[in-house]
């Protein structure tokens, strides 16, 4: 076999494997975004199954679409969503991190050159756009650390994550201790109803202060007071 040949079928497996140990690992979702907004370049790359890269290394939040053989590859891509204005998107478990996409592209851009016609009309078609968030990429990291993984303190929260009261809202911590804040309950459930809470529940928490119960999103966290003995396993 020759060497492109090799390299190829190599790469193939690589992607799919890297694929099939996410799906089989993968338990928890939400996230910590790690810097917002973030550019992408080509946003089209960026698919469902698909891998990616950032950009630079100056700019480790900003990605584009790259083969998953390619070693440079850093995120798998779980889905692609639409963004939730005081909720969590929709993204599968074992989400590390989300990844807005911007319309028009976030991107640092040279400074429009005047036409001969019309010496404004390119720095006003460009002042007229103004980019919003249409997009999130649901990404799971291909090496450790997982955030998304339960317990882990990042990613959605999930049955098993910790969490801790930030100013009124549900905050995830790890369960080691080891966050910025200590954890203050364990997560039995979330549902979309206080009803639908476990027995074995001791208080029930609005996920999101912002949303009221009628309305799309609404969610109540099922808790019980976090016991750092029942977690060191």
């Amino acid at each position: 076999m020759g060497n492109q040949a090799l390299q190829h079928s190599l790469g193939a497996t690589f992607g799919a494997l890297a694929l099939a140990m996410v799906v089989a690992t993968v338990i928890g979702v939400w996230f910590k975004p790690p810097g917002a907004p973030v550019r992408i370049p080509d946003p089209d790359a960026l698919v469902t199954g698909g891998c990616a890269a950032p950009v630079t290394e100056d700019s480790p939040t900003d990605y584009v679409g790259i083969g998953c053989d390619s070693p440079e590859a850093t995120i798998l891509i779980l889905g692609v969503t639409t963004p939730v204005e005081d909720g969590e998107p929709d993204c599968p478990y074992g989400t590390d991190q989300l990844i807005e996409v911007w319309t028009p592209p976030v991107v640092p851009t040279a400074t429009p050159s005047p036409t001969e016609d019309d010496p404004e009309a390119e720095e006003d078609e460009a002042e007229e756009t103004e980019p919003e968030v249409t997009e999130i990429v649901c990404a799971r990291n291909l090496y450790p650390p997982h955030p998304g993984d339960r317990g882990a303190g990042g990613g959605q929260v999930i049955i098993g994550d910790c969490v801790a009261s930030v100013d009124g809202v549900l905050s995830e911590t790890p369960c080691n201790g080891s966050g910025e804040v200590e954890p203050e309950y364990k997560i039995l459930d979330v549902v979309a109803d206080a009803l639908d809470c476990p027995e074995a529940t001791e208080t029930e928490i609005d996920r999101w202060p912002g949303i009221e119960p009628e309305e799309p999103g609404y969610h109540v966290a099922c808790v019980i007071a976090f016991t750092p003995d029942a977690d060191e396993d």
